[in-house]
């Protein structure tokens, strides 16, 4: 990245900055490393590490005098052989992500009033204040979104000049407001429009409470978490099983009834509350409401913070839930999730659900949480 020289962002006519990259598996991870230490820490490395570590010792700490202490050595083993099993499951499913993230080149545009993306299939704008955060280090700019369901990782050396990275710093996120970008040469028309005369249709909607839990139910990594409560209950109760003693004041029946099931309930209750906290409260800060518009040839969806735009061939995968559809892309991971209650009318809901019948493959390999 070399200097172009000083400029002035208020007097430069507003062009668009055109780039075009794929990030590496690295840098995916140091963004989410970014995020995550922005997030616990405040930015700072070491305050992330020692509420990690701290956090991880209180887990192992409660699980050790609550459980761990008063099992044989081979009910142990097998607890330590499932949690090494649910560790490759997760770190595995992050392998696959990245290296998908990274098989895909991006096309991206700077403006003033924000960012513009395109891949192979989809294409999406965001204000610059639809972003809560910008996050630096010395290889990226990371830009998250309010409700941290949204981050543009932007290289560094992706870059034109140094002048285009200063420009960066300065714009202010979360705020609405319109910033001249440094000028730069032809544009191209980014999204895709419907087809001329198509019949669609509008629904608007915001995500509460209740579509936070259904997505993280609905999502296959939470799902399998939510198993290993069951599975660990479950492995304690087949070691310990044994005929009751004269001195025994319950039998096998009744500790199950009375301990086991209660217990499997609470488990998997703080794990939904655990997964569905943080997603949340960012919604209840951040309420954002959102436009949907869909028909043959694809859907858009819009907020005050941005938009996304797909062609049909954009989306590849559906599910559906008791509250919700489920739609996304398994190469690039974009989802969309759409109330049922948003549709005015059950045709108009069976009308959505007839689209996705016939244009995308129903799947249970949900991934949104």
């Amino acid at each position: 990245m070399s200097d172009s020289g000083s400029f002035n962002t208020e007097s430069r006519a507003e062009e668009p900055i055109k780039l075009a990259f794929a990030c590496t598996p690295d840098e995916v991870v140091e963004a989410q490393t970014l995020g995550i230490r922005q997030e616990l820490g405040n930015g700072s490395t070491v305050v992330t590490r020692i509420k990690l570590f701290g956090l991880l010792a209180l887990v192992l700490w409660i699980a050790w005098k609550g459980m761990l202490s008063r099992m044989t050595p081979i009910e142990q083993a097998g607890i330590c052989a499932l949690m090494i099993v649910a560790f490759c499951f997760f770190h595995l499913q992050q392998r696959r992500m990245r290296a998908a993230m990274g098989s895909m080149t991006f096309s991206l545009e700077l403006t003033g009033r924000g960012i513009r993306v395109r891949d192979d299939e989809a294409s999406a704008e965001w204000q610059w204040g639809g972003f809560s955060q910008r996050i630096e280090s010395d290889n990226l700019f990371v830009f998250q979104g309010r409700t941290r369901e949204t981050m543009v990782i932007i290289p560094k050396r992706a870059l034109p000049s140094d002048a285009v990275a200063a420009w960066l710093r300065q714009v202010k996120v979360g705020e609405v407001e319109r910033h001249a970008a440094p000028a730069a040469t032809d544009s191209a028309s980014v999204g895709t429009e419907p087809e001329s005369g198509e019949a669609t249709q509008t629904i608007r909607y915001h995500l509460g409470c209740r579509s936070c839990v259904d997505r993280v139910c609905a999502s296959y990594p939470t799902r399998f978490a939510m198993l290993l409560p069951i599975v660990l209950m479950s492995y304690v109760t087949i070691t310990s099983w044994a005929p009751p003693g004269p001195e025994d004041e319950a039998s096998n029946l009744e500790v199950i009834l009375v301990f086991v099931l209660p217990m499997t309930l609470v488990l998997e209750l703080v794990l939904v509350a655990v997964f569905t906290g943080n997603a949340w409260l960012s919604h209840r800060v951040n309420r954002v409401d959102v436009t949907v518009r869909f028909g043959e040839s694809g859907l858009s969806a819009k907020t005050v913070d941005g938009e996304l735009r797909l062609p049909r061939s954009g989306y590849t995968r559906y599910k559906e839930s008791p509250w919700h559809f489920f739609v996304w892309d398994h190469r690039s991971g974009i989802w969309q999730q759409i109330p049922k209650s948003a549709f005015a009318t059950r045709e108009a809901m069976e009308e959505f659900r007839g689209l996705l019948v016939k244009h995308l493959e129903r799947s249970p390999w949900f991934n949104g949480a």
